[in-house]
């Protein structure tokens, strides 16, 4: 049977009619946005009418830009353009952008409980309790972790089976004219407040997803929902907290993901010294790098590494920046103080303030450890 996409503002009914000025609440679309619905070709008496998008109310000038949705052979999958507005993708200074609208089929909504963990170094995240959104952002107590942060590596452990075997993206790249990463992989796509989130890996037998929050997403408690196409198309849905920043550290067998990039051109592993050679041969300070995940936006007045019990701040941020090829991981560049020559297995801790809200990674107790040669 054909599908008749199409864009509209006004608020129709599941049947195609409209509903009385005081009950607007029970069509699709009682806040009259623009919205794209699917129905069927041929006009019938038991045409359904269902609405494919969830745009915000626009404001100013901004009413006057068009959505203009080019169908595919399926309406699970089309593409429009639209202006305006964050739809949750990262469109911060609202332009006219082409979008990929996904809208899998949903046979049954699961029961099934799933947890969320930071990408990193996995660390478990509370279940937030449902809120109107936005909510307040929270400020944890020192050594917590609450949610995830726009931009950040996130995993997903289910305990169903919604994949039919273990895939891994090909590759990911922001530099690129094609979307960053994969929003569908191996029949499995998952949403934040219906913003598609890039997908790394879905895994069959772990029942895991590792994905990155979408870049717009608002702080607060968002809407996560795993599709499936298992069985007919299946659904989990649960809460996740968006927090303005979260840094997490990478490790490898407890030691932190940093190296010495004093000499870009020759980059060098632990055990680390305060003063390293640069590219000119003159002896500086050393310039260690930390990949991290969950700093996407942050700015170097905004970020203290701690060191042991040493604070790192100031101009001694070299640098915070997304790595653009590999989206999810971060890069954060700082210096070195002298003080800190023979220090062994030292913890790093990465601490982001914004406003009145403070966000760490991992305590003293639990962090990645460096070694600073004397």
């Amino acid at each position: 049977m054909a599908t008749l996409i199409f864009a509209s503002a006004l608020n129709f009914k599941p049947d195609g009619t409209f509903p009385a000025a005081d009950q607007a609440s029970t069509g699709l679309n009682p806040s009259t946005v623009t919205q794209i619905f699917a129905t069927q070709a041929a006009a019938t008496p038991a045409n359904t009418f269902a609405r494919l998008s969830k745009h915000p109310a626009l404001t100013g000038n901004d009413l006057f830009v068009g959505v203009r949705p080019l169908a595919s052979d399926s309406r699970q999958r089309l593409a429009y353009s639209h202006g305006g507005a964050e739809l949750g993708t990262g469109n911060s200074d609202k332009s006219v952008e082409a979008f990929y609208l996904l809208s899998p089929p949903v046979t049954s909504e699961l029961s099934a409980h799933f947890s969320v963990f930071t990408g990193a170094s996995e660390f478990p995240l509370p279940t937030p309790e449902a809120s109107p959104s936005p909510s307040p952002t929270p400020s944890p107590s020192p050594g917590t972790i609450t949610g995830l942060a726009p931009g950040e590596l996130g995993i997903v452990r289910t305990t169903v089976e919604f994949a039919p075997s273990d895939q891994t993206a090909s590759g990911g790249s922001e530099t690129l004219r094609s979307p960053a990463l994969p929003v569908e992989l191996n029949g499995v796509s998952v949403s934040v407040n219906g913003a598609a989130a890039g997908l790394y890996f879905v895994g069959s037998t772990s029942k895991q997803i590792n994905f990155v929050v979408p870049l717009g997403s608002a702080p607060g408690v968002a809407t996560l929902v795993v599709n499936s196409r298992l069985n007919g198309g299946t659904q989990l849905r649960g809460l996740l907290q968006i927090v303005p920043a979260q840094p997490d550290l990478f490790s490898v067998g407890g030691r932190a993901a940093i190296v010495n990039v004093t000499n870009p051109l020759a980059r060098t592993g632990e055990p680390f010294t305060v003063t390293s050679m640069d590219g000119s041969g003159m002896t500086v300070p050393t310039v260690l790098e930390i990949t991290l995940t969950g700093v996407r936006g942050v700015t170097p007045a905004e970020v203290k590494v701690t060191v042991g019990t040493t604070d790192i701040t100031g101009a001694s941020i070299v640098l915070v920046k997304p790595n653009l090829e590999m989206p999810g991981w971060d890069i954060i560049n700082f210096m070195l103080p002298a003080s800190l020559a023979n220090s062994p297995d030292v913890p790093v801790i990465v601490t982001v303030t914004r406003g009145t809200s403070i966000f760490s990674s991992r305590p003293a107790a639990t962090a990645p450890l460096i070694t600073i040669s004397p």
